[in-house]
Parts: structure tokens; sequence; C-alpha cells
């Protein structure tokens, strides 16, 4: 989250390799996967919001 917050962009498919190196059982289907898409997309955009006041 800090990488995609500091880069302004969206990594969901580096950011779930490097989290199943941890982790194997997470994100196991298409659903989960366009979720984090929409969580982290959502955080930059709100991040983003923020760092320009």
């Amino acid at each position: 989250m800090e990488r995609s917050k500091h880069d302004g962009e969206v990594a969901v498919a580096e950011t779930v390799r490097l989290i199943r190196r941890r982790r194997q059982q997470v994100i196991r289907n298409e659903e989960q996967y366009r979720f984090c898409h929409e969580f982290m997309k959502s955080f930059v955009e709100g991040c983003a919001v923020y760092t320009k006041t």
C-alpha cells in the first residue's frame, strides 16, 4: 500500500505475488483479485486527494 501511495499507481499483480510469497492461500480467485484492485485504486486515489490539498 505504501509503495502504491508513493508511486501513485496500482500494481495489483505484483502486490499479489509479494503477498503470496508469505501466504499462499490468499487471493484465490478472480473476485478476490478484483476486490484488491478496487481497494488499492480507491486508496491511491484517496491519497492523491489528500496530498494535493
